[in-house]
């Protein structure tokens, strides 16, 4: 029989973290990779966060990053959802017509940008 591993106790100062990373995902400073030290925002999410990777395409308003905190021993990722103010963002969110996904099942046709 498997043994399941507890659940991890809820941790504010994690979670504190882990909301200013996703925030840092808005970031309008985010043009080159040493944004995040530059951005007050970013710099608040951790002082031990190494970033790794940036995607920043244009046309479809996407941007997020992925790096690592070896002092809480964690990879994250961040992808930024909507903004309001994204007309393209819009646009592509009501665009709700189904096509195949290359890898089996449907996802909605804005999924591919």
């Amino acid at each position: 029989a498997a043994v399941a591993a507890a659940p991890a106790a809820y941790d504010e100062d994690a979670a504190r973290e882990l909301m200013l990373m996703s925030a840092a995902a808005y970031c309008v400073d985010h043009v080159s990779l040493g944004w995040w030290t530059q951005c007050a925002v970013c710099a608040k999410a951790s002082a031990h966060f190494e970033l790794h990777a940036v995607l920043n395409h244009s046309a479809p308003d996407v941007f997020g990053f992925a790096g690592a905190d070896h002092v809480r021993k964690r990879i994250v990722v961040s992808f930024k959802g909507t903004s309001p103010d994204s007309i393209s963002n819009w646009l592509t969110n009501v665009n709700a017509i189904r096509t195949d996904y290359a890898y089996g099942g449907a996802v909605h046709r804005g999924f591919y940008g």
